[in-house]
């Protein structure tokens, strides 16, 4: 972080995503992360579980759809003096994302997609509720 530096350091992360095909046309996907940030500010410092669940299905017109839910669990290392607690927040959430695999730009897919996260931290000044859209494109090697 070139501002804040006391979020500045080492990020680690590991997953494992798994794949069930239901069908040619749909398929279950589960996963989960663990990540842990070392920031050099000990109260900034936390470890955070992230499982995930999707159901993906190819439709008529040349749609894919994919969507599902979103876990997190994030607690900080440190007592915070100045909220008199340590940290811990829970963040629920779900996407959509549809992509129109027929149309092409230079072997480019586009792709429409929602995001909602709802964050409940025990530090009520961290709690907040996010909504993002994004379009963009993709390609499947």
């Amino acid at each position: 972080y070139d501002v804040d530096l006391g979020r500045s350091g080492p990020v680690l992360s590991t997953g494992l995503t798994a794949l069930h095909s239901l069908s040619r046309e749909s398929l279950l996907q589960g996963g989960a992360t663990l990540t842990r940030e070392q920031a050099s500010d000990p109260l900034l410092r936390n470890t955070q579980v992230l499982l995930t669940a999707a159901y993906r299905r190819e439709l008529p017109f040349g749609i894919t759809a994919q969507g599902g839910p979103d876990l997190y669990y994030r607690w900080f290392d440190d007592f915070d003096p100045v909220n008199n607690a340590t940290r811990a927040d829970w963040t629920f959430g779900g996407s959509v994302q549809l992509t129109k695999r027929d149309w092409r730009f230079a072997g480019f897919a586009p792709v429409v997609s929602y995001q909602f996260l709802r964050n409940e931290s025990n530090v009520t000044r961290f709690d907040y509720t996010r909504h993002r859209a994004n379009i963009s494109l993709t390609r499947t090697f």
